[in-house]
């Protein structure tokens, strides 16, 4: 079970990889409305389970149970999540999302794309978004972990 630190109940992860054995559809359209607003984060698989169970991620205070990597907000989820599974992928060559940084050496290889997942929660609109990624998500996240999470902030 993920915990519950966002303090709410966590949707379903989805693997971001097409190609993974645990990827469930064919485009985020198929469960984003296109003009969804939201807070989206990317997690790590556990490697050796067979559902889409979290790792649990050594941090400062204490260890993480939902395998948190980065916490994001859009006005577009559907569009935000396609740049990010992009952006993971080593034939792509968009910047499209932060998180390009897990095709390089060493992240890459802890954290192999084949190996992500994402879930959001929809919010009214972008600001609510924003306001919940940051004034929420990330600070509550940092106050139990005592960091924020690896690849939020991260260039």
């Amino acid at each position: 079970m993920t915990p519950n630190w966002l303090g709410r109940e966590w949707p379903q992860l989805y693997p971001i990889m097409p190609n993974s054995s645990r990827f469930q559809l064919k485009s985020w359209g198929d469960v984003i409305d296109r003009s969804a607003a939201g807070v989206y984060v990317v997690v790590a698989l556990d490697p050796e389970a067979k559902e889409n169970t979290p790792r649990i991620l050594p941090r400062l205070f204490e260890k993480d149970p939902s395998g948190t990597l980065y916490i994001g907000a859009s006005g577009n989820l559907a569009s935000r999540l396609g740049e990010l599974c992009g952006s993971t992928r080593p034939d792509m060559n968009g910047n499209g999302h932060g998180l390009k940084k897990l095709r390089e050496s060493p992240w890459c290889e802890r954290f192999p794309a084949s190996s992500l997942a994402i879930c959001w929660w929809r919010t009214p609109d972008r600001e609510s978004a924003h306001k919940l990624e940051a004034d929420y998500a990330i600070t509550k996240y940092a106050k139990l972990f005592g960091e924020r999470p690896p690849f939020d902030g991260f260039k």
